[in-house]
């Protein structure tokens, strides 16, 4: 019997499948494409950090690094035990890292396999795989937006006015969408809205923080205003020079930008930006992994994890933290035959730690309507 080519053994069982209504509905199960309402999410958080391979029994403990006294000077921050409250870690010279389980747990109905008309089992297996991801990348941002947070409350060096050099404080951009292109020059009394600008009679911009207030951002408007200050204020988004002073954040400690994280819905003022300075991705596998371009050699990358509002500049993943991974993802049997059911337990063991708080910048971004 003459050997027959790739091509016609396919033909051939594919003949054999449509002979038959089995047949058929299999061929059926792999062709129908499920109706998606959004691609799975693509978990992008462990591109910042160094991620370490435990091995059996060996403890996720760190030194934290300290200065010519022998003492250590830099904070770390850990999500605590069973993925709970985020700790700050002071005093110790070594750092111990919890790590805990992060679990999906599909359960698939027989009848709904034999119904639906594409692959409902691997489809469970996909969404919750991208669950578990979708969970590692939230304890992530929440330990930058901890960090970031600290060091809006950062002592103060004495003599130099500043907060604690080893914290990067917050810089913020006030947006008008619309309205005004320029705050006016002494403030006006009327009905400001959330988001709405104006300068007081102390020369200071200020942004209003409580709908519909008229009281004045100078005295006695605790609560109702918020002092901007000196930080930017842009008409068009975030712009170059907020990213500018944002890197410069984090070089000035010695460290190099490796990554900016966004909300998709604040990369939208990059994508007006001109090709000038940043560098567009323009290779489709990669865009659907998050990675949108390259800024001055940092990467770019984009997460509906991220709070709307805020961007990361973080530097590289060797100098800023690591996720101790006791066991690495993996998918086991749950099936329950009582509930006629098919089921998958998908779980990791992991830790998370930030060891260097010098190498997170945050940028947080709020955009109003312009002064009413």
């Amino acid at each position: 019997m003459a050997t027959l080519s790739r091509t016609q053994q396919q033909t051939a069982q594919l003949g054999q499948l449509l002979k038959s209504a089995g047949g058929r509905q299999k061929l059926a199960a792999s062709l129908g494409p499920s109706l998606r309402r959004r691609r799975d999410y693509m978990s992008i958080a462990r591109k910042a950090l160094m991620v370490e391979t435990l091995p059996d029994g060996a403890l996720p403990i760190y030194d934290k690094e300290f200065d010519a006294t022998g003492k250590s000077f830099v904070e770390a921050f850990v999500v605590g035990e069973e993925g709970g409250d985020i700790v700050r870690v002071t005093k110790p010279i070594r750092v111990t890292v919890p790590t805990f389980e992060i679990v999906a747990n599909p359960m698939i109905p027989i009848t709904q396999i034999k119904e639906r008309r594409f692959d409902l089992v691997v489809r469970s297996l996909n969404i919750a795989k991208a669950e578990v991801g979708a969970a590692e990348d939230g304890y992530v941002f929440g330990l930058f937006d901890a960090v970031a947070t600290a060091a809006t409350a950062a002592t103060l060096v004495a003599g130099t006015g500043s907060t604690d050099y080893v914290f990067n404080e917050d810089i913020n951009v006030f947006v008008a969408t619309s309205g005004i292109t320029t705050p006016p020059a002494t403030w006006t009394s009327g009905t400001f809205a959330v988001g709405a600008y104006t300068t007081g009679s102390d020369g200071n911009l200020y942004v209003c923080i409580k709908a519909a207030t008229t009281q004045n951002p100078v005295g006695g408007a605790a609560g109702y205003w918020l002092f901007v200050g000196t930080d930017t204020f842009a008409v068009k988004g975030v712009d170059v020079d907020s990213m500018a002073d944002a890197f410069g954040q984090v070089q000035r400690h010695d460290l190099s930008v490796a990554y900016v994280f966004f909300n998709p819905r604040d990369y939208v003022d990059l994508l007006k930006w001109t090709d000038a300075n940043i560098d567009r991705e323009t290779q489709r596998k990669l865009l659907k992994t998050g990675v949108m371009g390259y800024l001055w050699g940092a990467t770019l990358l984009q997460s509906r994890k991220i709070a709307y509002g805020e961007v990361y500049v973080l530097a590289d993943a060797e100098f800023l933290g690591v996720i101790p991974e006791r066991i690495p993802l993996t998918v086991m049997s749950a099936d329950r035959p009582d509930l006629r059911q098919i089921g998958f337990s998908i779980f990791e063991c992991l830790g998370f730690l930030i060891f260097n708080p010098s190498g997170i910048q945050r940028v947080n971004v709020v955009r109003g309507s312009g002064n009413v």
